[in-house]
């Protein structure tokens, strides 16, 4: 009989990006010797202030000062890489920074006693995309000897998209739902058309970008503390004994 197997596949990833933030990607390209990487020593790369953004394109590119730097192993004049990395590098492996956000090296001692996280919580594109990209930072991390674990989230949560009704006058225009007032039909309560919200524009949509389509968001508690990213939350919630 067939062995039940899981199978996924990690698909390429262009982890550049043409763009005046991000981190940078830490490499001098050279005529002579090629792409080097930039010495130990220079580390970080710091992107410079001051840039232009009010042309297309990537804005390091025109940035000359910053882009000139001697090749790392000859010493002739080269150039950075203009490129920087895409945002899921950072979260891939920001969960074990965080145990030891002062460390000297990239992953200090203390993340052995926090990971694995206990709950990865995002939306059904992480568990195909960033989920799979910080199981693979985690896995070379682990073979680099930075941490000990190998897997670096014990549980998923897939969280469901947001729906809300949604409303629009006539001609289109996003209408704010604190803003419509409603009037009863049988059962059901429809947009009122003292408000020019037509019940062809009453709608449940997915969670969009629209500032008037969803309504303001709701305000935080004033004992709240500290924030959440947008998008995915994996934090360690307890060190491990």
């Amino acid at each position: 009989m067939l062995a039940r197997a899981t199978v996924y596949r990690l698909r390429d990833w262009g982890v550049g990006r043409q763009r005046g933030w991000g981190c940078p990607i830490p490499v001098i390209h050279c005529t002579a010797c090629g792409a080097v990487p930039v010495a130990e020593a220079d580390l970080p790369v710091v992107l410079p202030a001051g840039l232009d953004f009010s042309r297309p394109g990537n804005p390091l590119t025109r940035a000359e000062a910053w882009k000139s730097a001697p090749c790392p192993q000859c010493g002739a004049p080269a150039e950075r890489e203009t490129d920087t990395l895409d945002t899921f590098v950072d979260s891939s492996w920001y969960f074990a920074r965080f145990p030891d956000p002062h460390a000297a090296q990239p992953v200090g001692p203390a993340a052995d006693g926090w990971l694995p996280v206990d709950q990865y919580v995002g939306g059904i594109e992480h568990a195909v995309l960033h989920l799979l990209y910080s199981r693979f930072v985690t896995r070379a991390l682990r073979d680099g000897g930075l941490v000990k674990v190998s897997e670096p989230f014990e549980r998923l949560f897939t969280q469901g998209m947001v729906t809300h009704e949604t409303y629009r006058r006539q001609n289109g225009e996003w209408v704010e739902p604190a803003a419509i007032l409603f009037r009863q039909e049988g059962a059901h309560a429809a947009p009122s058309s003292a408000r020019r919200a037509s019940r062809s524009s009453w709608a449940m949509q997915k969670r969009c970008r629209s500032p008037s389509a969803m309504g303001s968001p709701r305000p935080r508690s004033p004992t709240s503390t500290g924030s959440t990213p947008p998008g995915c939350s994996c934090f360690p919630t307890r060190a491990r004994s």
